[in-house]
């Protein structure tokens, strides 16, 4: 009987380490023959601190609106544990933005094959995980990650995190890197000494040690103002189609820094907040707000001699707790 038993245990652990060699041989295919894409990251909570010798990471394909994805609405509800499909394009340098969701693998195209982790209700997100929420680093090196994502010296930039992809939508995080803009959301400088309303002081900084451009015009047009974690945004109606022209495209030598100022109290910055459009700062001071800069998808067929920055920078969570 004690000689069944060491043949079964032997059995046992040859079954485990062949489970995990085939497991490591999967990955490392998912790495060979993977197509790589970068994504960006979201801003780091500072409640959610580096675990043991991991960052966690979040991005915006991770929280999905129904209202603003195409295909969406069809899946919702969807249950925890169903799989749904995330569509990628290319915004350049090898970035890649959510364009799409599916409840099946498209034919072709570059996707990501997520789990539903918590379902849209009530105009809430639905919450998807793909496997790709964690960075393995070095010991001591992930406090200085998220001190860097946070922002460095008030200025946030993103981490572009780097993926490998095969043709099922399996992800593995094979690197990292920052993103050369940066953004920063202040209290702007009183007017005549005072301020009525809360104003924000908006910086774009190219980190980059080459040229960099960025697009801004009379109405910020390519600035969007969100309520974190609700289904709300800026009002469109003061933009309408942004219509880009030449002079819109700001030119940032290395280490420039492009400024402007956003006045919350102008109807611009009004939010949904379900009921219709209201104040932002009837949020204030109990909701989280972030600031993201977009470049106009009317720019993808830029002339190539302008280097122009391309896709979505998202600044920290801030409040008006201070503002006013």
């Amino acid at each position: 009987m004690s000689r069944l038993r060491a043949i079964l245990l032997l059995l046992a652990i040859a079954a485990q380490l062949g489970t995990l060699a085939y497991m490591v041989a999967d990955k490392e295919a998912i790495i060979r023959h993977g197509h790589t894409v970068y994504l960006r990251t979201l801003p780091l909570d500072p409640r959610d601190p580096m675990r043991g010798d991991y960052v966690r990471l979040a991005y915006s394909l991770n929280q999905l609106y129904p209202s603003r994805l195409p295909g969406l609405q069809g899946l919702v509800p969807a249950r925890r544990g169903e799989v749904v499909y995330a569509l990628l394009r290319p915004v350049g340098d090898g970035v890649y933005e959510l364009d799409g969701i599916a409840d099946r693998a498209p034919e072709s195209g570059v996707f990501l094959r997520g789990r539903v982790q918590a379902e849209a209700v009530a105009g809430e997100a639905l919450r998807v995980n793909y496997g790709i929420e964690q960075l393995f680093v070095e010991q001591g090196q992930g406090i200085d990650i998220e001190q860097r994502q946070r922002g460095e010296a008030g200025f946030r930039r993103s981490m572009e995190v780097a993926l490998a992809v095969d043709e099922q939508g399996r992800a593995i995080v094979t690197g990292y890197r920052w993103a050369p803009l940066a953004i920063s959301v202040s209290p702007a400088p009183e007017i005549d000494g005072a301020a009525a309303t809360p104003r924000l002081l908006v910086q774009l900084k190219n980190l980059a040690d080459y040229p960099l451009a960025v697009v801004d015009n009379a109405e910020h047009c390519g600035v969007v103002l969100t309520v974190v974690n609700r289904l709300a945004s800026s009002a469109a109606a003061p933009c309408g189609r942004y219509l880009v022209s030449r002079e819109d495209i700001i030119e940032l030598a290395p280490g420039a820094v492009h400024r402007f100022t956003i006045d919350l109290a102008h109807r611009r910055w009004f939010v949904d907040g379900g009921d219709g459009l209201q104040d932002v700062r009837e949020f204030a001071p109990v909701s989280s707000l972030r600031l993201v800069y977009r470049s106009p998808a009317a720019l993808q067929e830029a002339s190539a001699e302008i280097n122009l920055w391309r896709g979505e920078l998202h600044s920290a969570p801030f409040s008006l707790r201070g503002f006013e």
